[in-house]
């Protein structure tokens, strides 16, 4: 069993708050309120701003040529995903990163400074998202569903191929670091506590 595949299994419970959240489960149905969508799209957009610099990081740290070309890739799809986002959901300039979109940056900002632990902090954006879309695809119909595009995507072969690279990536680096495995857990339950706060629609508590 190589690195991934034990922190992927580590990870099932995790993965099973996050299929049965109601986020997740109100996707799949198509009956998540579109208000809880918008404000989870804009903080995607934040997020996927700032993911897109510390993948550009990443890069530009990875020694071999082949695996800063992905990681260079990841980081334009990324900003490219982010503009998307922009331009069909967001009628404002200005986004404020709230509470979990802000911790989850952090985190990954945290773990730069160490490249095995910056991969690991990283793979569970593409990981968690495959899975959640292949689940989603697996349990409904797209047929006139109002989210089959964001299904779609993360369900979708060209995702999976990226998420394989990265996975590829990161257990050339497992043996340098025995914390990777924690600090990838910890990933998945900031991806956790996105979906949480977008179905809450959490924001920084107003003190005037």
């Amino acid at each position: 069993m190589n690195w991934f595949e034990e922190a992927d299994k580590s990870s099932a419970a995790i993965l099973e708050k996050i299929y049965n959240h109601p986020f997740i489960q109100d996707l799949q149905s198509g009956t998540l309120d579109k208000d809880i969508f918008q404000y989870y799209m804009e903080q995607d957009a934040v997020y996927l701003k700032g993911f897109a610099k510390v993948l550009q990081k990443i890069a530009e740290n990875l020694p071999n040529e082949k695996d800063t070309f992905s990681y260079a890739k990841f980081s334009e799809n990324a900003i490219a995903a982010e503009q998307s986002l922009h331009s069909n959901y967001i009628t404002h300039k200005e986004i404020q990163a709230q509470p979990a979109c802000h911790h989850y940056l952090l985190f990954l900002q945290h773990h730069l400074s160490q490249l095995e632990n910056a991969l690991a902090a990283v793979l569970p954006c593409f990981v968690v998202y495959e899975k959640v879309g292949n689940y989603i695809l697996k349990h409904t119909d797209l047929e006139g569903h109002p989210y089959a595009s964001w299904i779609q995507l993360y369900g979708g072969e060209e995702f999976s191929l990226s998420v394989q690279e990265a996975i590829r990536i990161t257990n050339q680096y497992a043996h340098l670091n025995g914390s990777m495995k924690e600090i990838y857990l910890q990933g998945c339950e900031l991806e956790y506590l996105f979906w949480d706060g977008a179905y809450k629609k959490l924001r920084w508590i107003k003190t005037s």
